[in-house]
């Protein structure tokens, strides 16, 4: 055995001299819509937290609101990209190859708690088969959190009609799980609608398709650490 390592009290390594900790690389505040904003360049090993009012999601580096009106979303993103500046006071562990593996003077991940929700609720609405709201107490405590969230579920459904004036169309949409956490730990799931499109003519028949498990992983920090 060498080297150095710290364990918390439920003996878990939080620094050691092999692996790199995620540190505080940007933050922010994004306007966001249902149309969806950019969130800036990343690390493709980063994780990203976001705090809202509103329901959101983070897909393909864009976050969505479940909203036509521009609402903040804070951000938080984190990478193990190595610091390269040294503090003049302060604690810092290197690894064998002279990189630090942590560094007192960066803001280093700090998982509030990790939480499971296998919930869902589903709904018939009109002719399509689509996710309803619903909340979930799982005990995480008051704070002022942001989620990264895991697995969310996407819903897509096509729907055959008449419009008023005849025609005969199909609507696609894609529906995408979105979440939020209030400061009382209470987890809020909705969805948002972030694809649509009309045919017009026969495409298939309604129908209810997800790819993916609903959004039963997620990591919460607090945010009071890094404002």
């Amino acid at each position: 055995m060498y080297g150095f390592s710290v364990k918390n009290e439920n003996n878990i390594t939080t620094v050691d001299t092999t692996s790199p900790n995620l540190f505080l690389r940007d933050k922010g505040v994004v306007n966001a819509t249902s149309v969806g904003v950019s969130l800036p360049a990343r690390d493709l090993d980063s994780l990203v937290f976001l705090k809202s009012s509103s329901h959101c999601v983070l897909i393909d580096n864009k976050v969505y609101v479940n909203s036509s009106s521009p609402t903040p979303v804070s951000y938080y993103i984190f990478s193990k990209a190595l610091p390269t500046s040294k503090p003049n006071f302060g604690l810092v562990v290197y690894n064998e190859t002279g990189g630090i593996n942590f560094s007192s003077d960066e803001y280093p991940l700090r998982i509030y708690k990790d939480i499971t929700s296998t919930k869902e609720s589903t709904g018939w609405f009109g002719r399509e088969f689509i996710p309803v709201a619903y909340s979930d107490n799982l005990g995480v405590g008051s704070g002022s959190f942001a989620w990264c969230t895991f697995n969310l579920r996407v819903y897509w459904s096509s729907v055959q009609m008449y419009t008023a004036k005849g025609d005969f169309v199909t609507d696609s949409r894609r529906r995408i799980r979105t979440v939020r956490v209030d400061s009382g730990g209470i987890i809020h799931f909705d969805d948002i609608m972030t694809f649509f499109y009309r045919d017009y003519g026969l495409w298939g028949n309604y129908n209810y398709s997800p790819n993916a498990s609903s959004p039963n992983t997620m990591l919460l920090i607090d945010t009071r650490l890094y404002d």
